[in-house]
């Protein structure tokens, strides 16, 4: 983050996340528990560090 910049570190993350928590609904009632859960654990993964980059600033 600090080699880039915080918005270009930032914004890809925040779109991916928001991509799976729209994707959980839809994959829970026709995909099976494991499809449900490889999605929350890939959100985890790709939370931003905002709290990092908060102490940056």
């Amino acid at each position: 983050m600090d080699h880039y910049s915080q918005t270009a570190v930032h914004l890809p993350a925040a779109m991916l996340k928001s991509a799976l928590l729209v994707a959980l609904p839809l994959a829970g009632p026709y995909g099976e528990p494991g499809v449900a859960t490889s999605i929350v654990v890939a959100g985890g993964l790709t939370t931003p560090a905002l709290e990092a980059g908060l102490r940056a600033l």
